[in-house]
C-alpha cells in the first residue's frame, strides 16, 4: 500500500470520527484545515470542526 493511499485512509477515519463526535478527531480535522494537511485550508471548517471539539472541554481546541 502506497503512503498516499494509507493516508487518504487515515483522513476518512478521521473525518467519519469527527462526525461521530470523537472529540480528539474534531481537534485533529480542524488542525488539518487550519493548516492545509491532508485537504484544502479552509478557515471556516477550521473554526467550525475546532469549536465542536472546545464545547466538548477540549482544552488544546481551546488554545486554538
Amino acid at each position: 500500500m502506497g503512503c498516499r493511499k494509507k493516508y487518504t485512509e487515515i483522513m476518512e477515519e478521521i473525518v467519519h470520527a469527527a462526525k461521530r463526535g470523537d472529540v480528539e478527531a474534531q481537534f485533529t480535522l480542524g488542525r488539518c484545515y487550519a493548516y492545509g494537511r491532508g485537504v484544502e485550508k479552509d478557515t471556516a471548517k477550521a473554526v467550525g470542526w475546532l469549536s465542536k471539539a472546545a464545547e466538548q472541554g477540549s482544552a488544546k481546541a481551546q488554545a486554538l
